[in-house]
């Protein structure tokens, strides 16, 4: 696909990125473990990491700067880590938010604990909240997770409401066009 847009309409491929929410956030994942020098950065919406036993393809090894955005009353995506579980299927074990953040940080080489802080509350009806944990070092890729506190499986963004079963929007975030929020690239 991407060889056929560069064919095609003469794109840059050094900013190719990919972004996805739950199974597209988990396609992401897969490009960025097994694709890396194909993408500039991934960003995976309502995923996280799947446990071991549960990847199925052979990670590269190579770094990639990484965007997480995940709710932690997500139903579908637990953001504390376990099974994810769709309906009665249970699609296996994935990491937490975090731990699937951290396991990004490590591979690009980042060993320090993440800067931490509170995205400005837009509205004081809603009752979400973001924190924004970054780990960045010099010349090495960052990896940003946005923690959405009572937020569930759902894109923040304004412009669609999801139904309520997939949990509260936030309305501190908006994904697709946020421009207060740190921007990912692979040099700092």
């Amino acid at each position: 696909m991407i060889a056929k847009e560069v064919s095609d309409h003469v794109i840059d491929r050094k900013r190719v990125f990919s972004a996805g929410w739950s199974n597209g956030g988990q396609l992401g994942y897969r490009f960025a473990l097994e694709r890396a020098n194909q993408f500039a950065a991934v960003a995976a919406i309502s995923a996280n990491l799947p446990k071991p036993g549960n990847l199925a393809c052979t990670p590269s090894g190579a770094s990639m700067p990484v965007m997480v955005i995940n709710g932690t009353d997500d139903p579908i995506n637990p953001f504390g880590g376990g099974d994810v579980m769709l309906g009665f299927s249970n699609l296996g074990p994935v990491h937490s938010s975090q731990e699937t953040a951290e396991y990004w940080a490590k591979l690009n080489g980042i060993d320090a604990k993440p800067v931490v802080k509170r995205m400005p509350h837009e509205l004081k009806s809603d009752p979400t909240y973001v924190d924004e944990m970054t780990w960045a070092a010099p010349g090495k890729p960052s990896v940003v997770l946005y923690a959405v506190h009572g937020g569930g499986h759902v894109i923040p963004q304004k412009t669609m409401q999801f139904w309520g079963s997939l949990g509260r929007q936030t309305e501190d975030l908006d994904a697709p066009v946020d421009r207060k929020s740190t921007r990912l690239n692979s040099s700092h």
